[in-house]
């Protein structure tokens, strides 16, 4: 587990960021397209990846 955290942690942020984008539009077409019915918590799971890798970084420098 310690060294999946390293690793993401490792990432640069612009590609935790484009991650976080893409799974924000993946969200919203399957919302548009009638598959989940979630409002606008779609748009708070764009967030997680980037809460997680700041997470992940704080428990590195620790």
């Amino acid at each position: 587990m310690k060294r999946l955290i390293h690793w993401f942690a490792s990432l640069p942020i612009s590609i935790v960021a484009l991650h976080s984008i893409m799974l924000g539009t993946i969200a919203s077409a399957a919302e548009y397209d009638g598959w989940v019915t979630w409002g606008h918590e779609a748009s708070g799971l764009m967030v997680v990846p980037i809460v997680l890798w700041a997470v992940c970084v704080y428990a590195c420098r620790r």
